[in-house]
C-alpha cells in the first residue's frame, strides 16, 4: 500500500480520480503520514468533502480503511 502522502496522490492519479488529485495537490497540506493514517491541514477554500473523499477512496481501491484527521495550522 501507499507509504507516503505522495504515494496517495500517485494512487489517485493511477485511478484517474482527478478531483482527488487536484484537491490533494492544492487544498491540503500533509502534517504526518503513517500506515493507514493521514493527518493534514486544509488550506482556505479547500474542496468540501475532501476528508471524506480521502478516507473513502483508498478503502474502495484496496480494501483498507484510512483514518484522516484534520489539524489547524
Amino acid at each position: 500500500g501507499p507509504t507516503s502522502f505522495l504515494d496517495i496522490i500517485e494512487l489517485a492519479r493511477s485511478k484517474r480520480d482527478i478531483l482527488l488529485v487536484t484537491a490533494l495537490e492544492s487544498a491540503v497540506r500533509p502534517v504526518s503520514f503513517a500506515d493507514g493514517r493521514i493527518e493534514l491541514s486544509l488550506v482556505p477554500g479547500a474542496v468540501p468533502g475532501i476528508v471524506q473523499m480521502l478516507s473513502g477512496r483508498p478503502h474502495t481501491w484496496n480494501g483498507r480503511k484510512w483514518w484522516v484527521t484534520v489539524t489547524s495550522g
